[in-house]
């Protein structure tokens, strides 16, 4: 039995286990399980137990379920955190933290979402059109504020 496993593309995940990630064909880290080091590719993650090291996906989401936590940074097209994160988290398209989730470090997207309820304590940049993009630009801005 393997730590991490590698969903069928068809979506027959194990009852109760199907999300987006897996049902996909993209790799599971199970309930229960500690992967230590780096995991790097171009395909979904989704986390319920513990990775500490680097994730580095070139495409696909990572999604940290409500039971998952990562020690390390992670980069990739879109992070969905709903467990806890303590690292450096770069979306090239969006990062989402849900009310669940709880993010400590910083943080670079083109989008953010931190739900009412979420946990963030770190900084936070946000590209501008025309810079290098989330996963390298350095141009800060603050979050755009309304009026009632």
């Amino acid at each position: 039995m393997s730590i991490l496993r590698r969903e069928p593309a068809s979506g027959q995940a194990e009852a109760g286990r199907a999300s987006t990630a897996t049902a996909a064909g993209g790799t599971h880290v199970g309930p229960g399980c500690v992967v230590r080091g780096q995991i790097t590719g171009r395909t979904d993650l989704l986390i319920e137990g513990e990775v500490e090291g680097g994730i580095d996906l070139e495409a696909g989401t990572v999604r940290v379920a409500p039971s998952g936590t990562v020690r390390g940074p992670i980069s990739s097209s879109t992070v969905h955190i709903a467990g806890r994160v303590v690292g450096e988290v770069r979306g090239r398209e969006a990062v989402e933290i849900a009310p669940s989730g709880s993010l400590e470090g910083d943080l670079a997207a083109a989008r953010v979402m931190v739900a009412e309820g979420a946990y963030f304590k770190g900084s936070m940049t946000m590209p501008t059109e025309g810079s290098a993009g989330a996963a390298g630009g350095r141009s800060r801005r603050p979050a755009a504020a309304t009026k009632s």
